[in-house]
């Protein structure tokens, strides 16, 4: 009961930032609900999702939007025939966006680019989970001097390579002046393209935007445990257990620590920081459940103690943890975890366990 509680509670901040201007502090808390509800509490995670959705179109990001309406799986309101042709609309839409947008990116690099310069382009492997680090053609860079410029490039690798520039001012010069700003981020591309490469080849600038230049490789660990989190989502749905495995133990191999944050990065890392959180737990959560179908108790809960590790009023959570220890006979072990479940409930919530979670604890007792 205390989550769906809690659920009505973040809809309604959700909303009030939202209708106050903090976009990022409306995403971070949608996707932290979302992540609670999507297995257990369908409705509030459709609400989250069609939310959460709705607040990317409005910072243009539209591959990420898509994304989540193909998420929601029920309308909001009453049933309509037209909602499954509604979302569909709607995904195609964010879809051929976000397609225009990355077809303007190619042509304009092309354009200001030259091809000469095209082909001097180093791939570079950028690490962003855990410690920040960029190696180009498999040499480490030093640490860039201008940890301004480095934030410009993570804000656009997290942006899908592009952004305005009043965007970039307003995200990391906000307190100044639009012209001081504008200036501030000039000095910063420079020092950015200085740092990554002699030539200005990587950072492209036309029609008011700075984008990476799409001819570039860059394998940046942040976009590829997003990939296989999106292929284990696809395969999860699409009940093909094994290969949503796979993609999943990708994705948390690739995870090897938080998304950093500098000190004087602003809310949109935070945000990123609790997005990829949040998919790093959903991952857990049914590479457990898959394990515990496959009667692989043992794993279940290694998967399942990693997930409670990060979030341990994950009261569903604790139950499988519970379950598993009851099938492998370790009483005591699933005695213990209900009593760390409730303990931390009650000294950090205020709450007791849920009936479903005591209904669970009683059997074990009865049956030792």
């Amino acid at each position: 009961m205390h989550i769906r509680l809690r659920a009505h509670d973040w809809l309604r901040q959700s909303e009030h930032l939202a209708l106050a201007g903090k976009l990022d502090d409306a995403r971070a808390l949608l996707i932290q609900l979302w992540g609670i509800t999507c297995e257990h509490e369908p409705r509030f995670a459709n609400a989250a999702a069609w939310h959460l959705a709705w607040l990317l179109l409005q910072t243009h990001s539209y591959i990420e939007a898509a994304e989540w309406f193909q998420r929601v799986a029920a309308p909001m309101a009453d049933e309509s025939t037209l909602w499954d042709s509604a979302r569909e609309a709607q995904v195609h839409l964010c879809q051929l966006l976000a397609g225009v947008q990355a077809e303007t990116s190619v042509v304009l690099a092309r354009e200001h680019g030259g091809a000469d310069r095209t082909a001097q382009l180093t791939p570079l492997v950028v690490t962003n989970l855990g410690n920040f680090a960029i190696a180009r053609g498999g040499q480490s860079l030093p640490r860039c001097k201008s940890r301004k410029a480095v934030g410009v490039f993570r804000y656009l690798l997290q942006q899908n390579g592009t952004a305005t520039r009043e965007e970039l001012v307003e995200t990391f010069w906000p307190e100044t002046t639009r012209e001081k700003g504008a200036h501030s981020l000039h000095v910063a591309i420079k020092a950015l393209r200085q740092y990554l490469d002699l030539q200005p080849s990587y950072v492209v600038f036309d029609l008011g935007s700075y984008f990476l230049h799409p001819d570039a490789l860059i394998d940046d660990d942040r976009k590829a445990f997003l990939a296989q989190c999106d292929a284990g989502d696809r395969h999860w749905r699409a009940n093909q257990h094994m290969a949503a495995q796979q993609a999943y133990e990708h994705a948390i191999h690739r995870y090897a620590a938080d998304y950093y944050v500098d000190s004087c990065d602003g809310i949109w890392a935070l945000t990123e920081r609790e997005h990829l959180l949040s998919r790093y737990l959903v991952g857990l959560e049914r590479l457990g459940d898959l394990a515990a179908r496959q009667s692989a108790y043992d794993r279940a809960m290694t998967y399942y103690q990693l997930l409670l590790q990060r979030d341990e009023y994950r009261e569903d959570i604790h139950g499988r943890v519970m379950r598993c220890c009851q099938q492998l006979g370790r009483r005591r072990d699933a005695i213990a975890q209900y009593e760390r479940c409730a303990s931390a409930l009650r000294r950090d919530l205020g709450v007791d366990p849920m009936p479903e979670t005591q209904r669970i604890y009683r059997e074990i007792i009865s049956a030792g």
